[in-house]
């Protein structure tokens, strides 16, 4: 990968950071999250990073934040890897974060733009004990309750079951990275399985780290499925991840809670005034179809979810 540049705002200030990768539609929610985090942890040791390829600026308004923009140039670098109508080649930026931060930073905590932070330590999760490995993440919610069950991204090229996580939330060590070369092990695979490549970085990520993953809190990425959604109520997550079609932006069915969308509402009001109004209900849908069976699967799910979530004591433990 060594076309890929980039170029940096402002320089780094630590050797930690928080790094979100976007385009311009996903810009203003990505802003969001990480003034969450700037305002939750007064004393950060981790700069916050937005990468992107596009020319995008960060509103004045957030200057006092001090976040890093980082304009990234792939040259190609991730052209011929799948993706959809909806999907630029930015889908597979990610990728490229070992290959432009590593010079700047020890230790990265990536997160997706579509995420909502509600509590946590961030200072503490960037010093977390990997046991050496170069990922640490949270299951795929398919895994939540079932553990065992087959990820049909291993089965695709014949790996054998495992622990499959989910690449929206991933604690990064840079050094452990380079040492697994797992940049080379993931242009490799790429290169021998393409066709099987069916969640564009997430499938390459979870080949490349086969079995060699630390598995984090689930509090630190609770995907907001029909099947975890209320669990979330009752336990003290640390970061909602609106995995799917509902988002805090667009929720016509009205199945997140409101509070989600107000937030979202008062930033944009202050940073993008601009930007097209997000509908924001005053109660999210009780009694329709939709609601009955999410009740019905939690309800199923209960003693398998349990378990599941006693497998970590605090929000610290590492698997």
């Amino acid at each position: 990968m060594s076309q890929i540049t980039a170029a940096f705002s402002i320089p780094a200030a630590h050797r930690r950071a928080v790094v979100f990768c976007c385009d311009a539609g996903y810009l203003p929610y990505a802003l969001h999250a990480a003034t969450q985090i700037a305002d939750l942890q007064r004393d950060r040791q981790f700069d916050i990073c937005i990468v992107t390829m596009d020319d995008l600026a960060i509103p004045d308004s957030l200057t006092a934040h001090g976040l890093r923009l980082v304009k990234v140039t792939t040259d190609g670098a991730f052209a011929d890897l799948p993706r959809d109508a909806r999907r630029s080649e930015s889908v597979y930026l990610r990728l490229a974060l070992p290959h432009v931060l590593t010079a700047d930073y020890d230790r990265l905590l990536y997160l997706d733009s579509d995420i909502h932070i509600d509590g946590g330590d961030f200072n503490a999760l960037m010093h977390l004990d990997l046991g050496g490995r170069a990922i640490g993440a949270v299951r795929d919610t398919m895994q939540w309750r079932t553990p065992q069950r087959a990820s049909g991204d291993f089965t695709a090229i014949n790996l054998p079951p495992a622990p499959y996580f989910n690449s929206g939330v991933m604690l990064l060590d840079m050094i452990q990275w380079a040492k697994a070369d797992l940049s080379a092990r993931i242009r490799d695979l790429a290169g021998r399985h393409p066709d099987a490549i069916r969640q564009h970085d997430q499938t390459l990520l979870n080949w490349a780290a086969h079995c060699d993953w630390a598995e984090l809190s689930p509090l630190w990425n609770w995907q907001m499925t029909k099947s975890a959604r209320l669990f979330g109520a009752m336990a003290p997550v640390n970061i909602a991840h609106f995995i799917g079609p509902a988002k805090p932006w667009r929720d016509k069915a009205q199945e997140l809670p409101p509070r989600y969308a107000r937030d979202l509402t008062r930033f944009m009001a202050v940073h993008f005034p601009d930007h097209s109004a997000i509908p924001v209900s005053q109660t999210p849908a009780r009694n329709t179809p939709m609601m009955r069976k999410m009740f019905l699967r939690n309800t199923l799910a209960a003693a398998r979810m349990a378990r599941y979530l006693d497998r970590f004591p605090t929000d610290m433990t590492v698997r």
